[in-house]
């Protein structure tokens, strides 16, 4: 049984195209009558800095924070960064349910071009490889990745032949 209303996770790194993506699933909502709700970062800064002080004190009470965040997000789908290296507690409130959408740009190139990459490279490694690690934990894995104005559908193997099935459970198809 899961112990949130959340039902899509998209995790990214930041100029992975969280935005667009949010809008899109938005949209899709709207124009098929789905009652539902994508938010961009839902509470991102606050699981960023749980996990920091998590992570600094060992004190639990920062999880816990976290999972309140998860059980009581509002909202059908989240989009963005902040989650990558939170996802277990994603997975453990949702008893697996979540469907999770691993977004980064198709062309690494671009990225390593903008302005502070040296600053940014290890972020951006760190939150596809967390992403990757726990993918096993939730309900269905695929990754989306963006650039040039388009999104490109990658489901791993184990998802390959349920893309549709990811599709219907979320009402997207």
């Amino acid at each position: 049984m899961s112990g949130t209303k959340l039902q899509l996770l998209g995790v990214g790194t930041g100029r992975d195209g969280t935005v667009s993506l949010t809008e899109v699933i938005n949209r899709i909502y709207r124009l098929n009558g789905i009652d539902g709700k994508a938010a961009h970062e839902y509470a991102a800064w606050d699981c960023y800095g749980n996990f920091c002080e998590f992570r600094e004190t060992g004190k639990h009470k920062h999880l816990g924070a976290i999972d309140t965040l998860i059980r009581q997000c509002p909202n059908n789908a989240i989009i963005g960064n902040g989650y990558a290296f939170v996802l277990d507690r994603f997975a453990a409130i949702s008893a697996g349910g979540i469907r999770l959408l691993h977004v980064r740009r198709a062309d690494r190139a671009a990225w390593d071009a903008l302005p502070l990459e040296s600053r940014v490279a290890w972020f951006y490694d760190a939150t596809h490889r967390s992403i990757a690690a726990q993918k096993h934990l939730f309900a269905a894995y695929m990754v989306i990745e963006t650039g040039g104005g388009f999104f490109f559908f990658e489901p791993d193997s184990r998802t390959r032949q349920t893309t549709l099935q990811i599709g219907l459970a979320c009402r997207f198809f």
